[in-house]
């Protein structure tokens, strides 16, 4: 932070002519050519073919999400030598100042940037006439909401130029301003590469900047992505492709995970960041929580394997301080680890939607620098604030497991068909990069499509920003994603089989891991004779009962669950007095936050949906699979229909469920009350499970009145909401006992019935397989290294909790196999000796590990 005076700009009457080209209201000026390209794209002729005409200030420019420019022609009088020359602009929307064809300043009155240094000092020689060009989007610094800033966009907002002057700057403004340069930090991979693709010559400034340590990217992620809902998985390319982009381009990794403005933390975050070169994580965002106060503001972070990372909370709770004296001094009073710790940081600038610090907030804090009475602040970065933190990090506490927003419960479900694109594009990569895998090393002639790959990681990993996928974006966002979700599958490798799935007939087959088998011939609907089929009955009074010799599911004649029982126990799932897949309406209109909140008061207005008797019929009629569906008329304008399946030899039921949803501030959700009593359920999240409490005796367990998981949950106390993939299973033994993780795999990642290119395999082949069940093999890629193509990474992880070594089995030419970390590090301690095509892994509870495997020279 530099000291400097507040200085008066001195206005003078000098005319300042600039030129537009974009569409106009009626009672100023005719529609003109808009063009989003930059101007050094135009020619000259080009600009005089449109009209262009001389306008005064205060003219209105166009409705939202337009986007116009400006021909900025200046004349300097001859009494300004020796002067500071500003441009002084402002505008409705967000500008952006061009000069010799590239960008060099944001305008914007929200962030309180409203002036463009033409020169810090006006030279006999330099020349008094000039041309810039001002690019100006029409929507504010958070949108172009009606009235406020979440409020949906108002169409008949109307955006203008209301200043357009030159003036004296009787300081060294520019000086100041690349010493704000020191400041500057980006936490998203993802803007650098725009900034590279469309601005190079801007790129190559903060690179220049990175190498002076002027420019601090910071984060290590592609973007800045929701906490919650992408797979363990994503969250790891999150990290891979950040970290790598900004290894090559800036020459260094992020050692700090910097992610403010998220709804919530996975518990397996911290061993994710330590594998991927990060120690340190910053936020700010648990100070929203709504029913109680986060404990710390620096402490330790501990996931669900025993990492640590050391975190910090700023106390001033934002990230959008202005720097006054009232922020500082709450900074310290709040500081709720004072005694542990002597430092904190204070952020300031304009954070959120961007802009950064102004000239007068670096004022004020440079006056606060050693001021009795008041603590000492200093500019630092990233890296000095977490050193100091460490130095005296000795009697800090630790936080054990997810930090979980206390509000914002609403993304888990708000735009549902953004989550599911999200899912689905997860499930897609993965098959591909599999079968791309093991074709590399069945085949000397296969490329693995590295290059197209990352571009669709990218893509995912772009729409999983932490107000994309979770729905809290506007419409325009919304449709783009899907859009973006609809693309990936068209923009799939051509060498690559169809991994969508699609309508088949069913089979019985054993497909052993990470393999294939030849599949039957659909001649019959009957299973073999050495299993049980599905016998589907339908009684007198419209109830129907599908039964598969391992559980037996009983519909009412509205298609309720009224019971679910393991035959070989007889032992009913369903809670007594009470009906599963019963559906649910609850009124949702949250205090502020539409699109982001449901308040815990929704509970209070449950109703349940009436279903219509009679309207449940038999779709398939037993043998390999049987079903029943139904209609269910949610209200005059919303309906739904459901299949309910249950496949021979299959320990589960599923629910295909198709909603026309027409409704506003309404929430639908399906119970499944189950007949145990637990104090604690067991939720699947990211390469791991946790659990959390299923009562409410204190004010942490009622703030989790709405949660998340992945992919199931287990089990479900009666009269609890659970967002379970089928309804609790009704096996006795714990959670690891039972198979639900297998369960839950099997159904979100279902067989892939692909067509022979030739004469079908006689014998089954299986690529790898692990001798415990509490070890996932989660992903076969191509490592992002990968000489010759012949380099493949595994990532596996222990889903049970408990320490346990097992064998990792391959049939492929392994030449070489060695630890890494999620990075694709080579461990130098991490050699793996090849025994009979076997590999012995040794796992922690909940440990993620990562293995490279290098294959032999395919033959010639």
């Amino acid at each position: 932070m530099l000291k400097m005076r507040t200085t008066e700009l001195i206005l003078l009457k000098t005319p300042c002519w600039y030129f537009f080209r974009g569409f106009m209201s009626a009672n100023s000026l005719h529609a003109l050519l808009v063009s989003k390209a930059p101007p050094h794209l135009f020619s000259s002729e080009v600009w005089q073919r449109t009209g262009l005409r001389s306008l005064g200030p205060s003219h209105w420019l166009s409705r939202r999400w337009w986007t116009c420019w400006f021909r900025v022609e200046l004349i300097i009088p001859e009494a300004w030598v020796g002067q500071e020359v500003h441009l002084r602009w402002e505008s409705d929307g967000e500008g952006l100042v061009w000069r010799d064809g590239e960008p060099v300043q944001g305008l914007t009155i929200e962030g309180e940037k409203t002036s463009y240094v033409l020169t810090d000092r006006l030279e006999e020689g330099d020349p008094r006439s000039l041309t810039i060009y001002v690019e100006v989007a029409c929507n504010g610094l958070l949108g172009a909401g009606k009235g406020t800033m979440i409020a949906a966009p108002d169409p008949e907002k109307m955006f203008r130029v209301s200043r357009a002057e030159l003036a004296v700057f009787c300081r060294d403004v520019h000086r100041l301003l690349v010493d704000l340069e020191l400041l500057l930090g980006i936490a998203k991979a993802q803007q650098l590469e725009w900034v590279k693709s469309h601005y190079p010559g801007l790129h190559a400034r903060l690179q220049e900047f990175a190498c002076r340590g002027q420019f601090v990217p910071v984060g290590g992620t592609w973007v800045e992505m929701d906490g919650n809902l992408p797979s363990g998985e994503a969250m790891v390319r999150q990290f891979l492709q950040g970290q790598n982009f900004f290894r090559q381009e800036f020459g260094k990794m992020c050692s700090e995970f910097w992610l403010p403005d998220t709804f919530g933390y996975s518990a397996q975050l911290p061993q994710i960041m330590r594998s991927c070169g990060i120690r340190h994580f910053l936020t700010q965002k648990l100070s929203w929580n709504l029913v109680n106060s986060f404990p710390h503001h620096t402490f330790f972070w501990e996931g669900l394997d025993g990492s640590r990372v050391l975190a910090h909370f700023p106390p001033g709770d934002s990230y959008g301080m202005q720097g006054s004296v009232e922020e500082v001094l709450k900074t310290v009073v709040k500081n709720r680890d004072k005694g542990r710790t002597n430092h904190s940081a204070f952020l300031f600038g304009f954070g959120d939607g961007g802009g950064g610090p102004t000239q007068t907030m670096v004022d004020r804090l440079k006056r606060l620098h050693n001021t009795d009475g008041l603590p000492r602040v200093q500019l630092s970065s990233p890296g000095r604030l977490f050193s100091a933190l460490e130095s005296d990090s000795g009697q800090l506490c630790a936080w054990v497991g997810e930090l979980f927003l206390e509000l914002h419960n609403g993304t888990y479900t708000t735009h549902a068909q953004i989550k599911k694109g999200n899912r689905e594009c997860e499930r897609i990569l993965h098959d591909v990069e599999l079968l791309s895998s093991l074709a590399v090393a069945r085949s000397a002639q296969f490329l693995y499509p590295a290059a197209q790959l990352q571009d669709l990681w990218r893509l995912l990993l772009l729409n999983q920003f932490h107000d994309v996928v979770t729905g809290s974006c506007i419409q325009l966002v919304a449709e783009e994603a899907m859009c973006h979700y609809e693309g990936e599958v068209d923009a799939l490798p051509a060498a690559v089989p169809d991994v969508r799935g699609g309508a088949s007939s069913p089979a019985l087959v054993t497909v052993p891991s990470m393999g294939y088998a030849s599949a039957p011939a659909p001649t019959s609907l009957q299973p073999p004779q050495t299993q049980q089929p599905v016998f589907v009955v339908q009684e007198t009074d419209g109830s129907v009962t599908l039964d598969n010799g391992i559980i037996r599911v009983r519909l009412d004649p509205t298609g309720c669950l009224t019971s679910l029982v393991l035959v070989a126990s007889g032992r009913e799932a369903i809670a007594e007095g009470a009906v599963g897949n019963q559906f649910v309406l609850f009124d949702d209109v949250p205090l502020y936050w539409d699109a982001w909140d449901v308040m815990d008061y929704h509970l209070e207005t449950r109703k349940p949906v009436p279903g219509q008797a009679g309207t449940l019929a038999v779709g398939t009629e037993g043998g390999m699979r049987g079903s029943a569906w139904f209609l269910l008329q949610i209200s005059p304008n919303s309906r739904l229909s459901q299949e309910v399946v249950l496949d021979a030899g299959c320990p589960y039921v599923r629910f295909h469920t198709e909603v026309h949803w027409h409704e506003a501030h309404k929430f639908l959700k399906v119970e499944f009350p189950a007949r145990v009593r637990s104090a604690q359920a067991t939720y699947e999240v990211q390469f791991g499970h946790l659990q959390r409490p299923t009562h409410h005796n204190t004010s942490w367990d009622w703030a989790r009145f709405e949660v998340w998981a992945h992919p199931s949950v287990f089990p479900s106390p009666p009269g609890e909401n659970a967002s379970t993939p089928t309804p609790p299973p009704p096996f006795p033994g714990s959670f690891q006992d039972v198979g639900v993780i297998r369960a839950a795999y099997s159904l979100n990642f279902p067989l892939l019935a692909l067509p022979a290119p030739g004469p079908a395999p006689a014998a089954s082949w299986s690529a790898f397989s692990v001798s415990s069940p509490a070890v996932v093999l989660e992903t076969v890629k191509q490592a992002e290294t990968s000489p010759q193509g012949r380099t493949l990474v595994l990532r596996l992880y222990e889903a049970h909790g408990s320490p346990v070594d097992c064998w990792l089995h391959t049939s492929l030419p392994v030449q070489e196999a060695v630890l890494c970390d999620l990075l694709e590090q080579r461990d130098p301690a991490g050699h793996l000796p090849l025994r009979d095509s076997r590999l012995k892994l040794t796992f922690s509870p909940f440990q993620v590990r990562s293995l490279l495997l290098v294959l032999q020279p395919p033959p010639n």
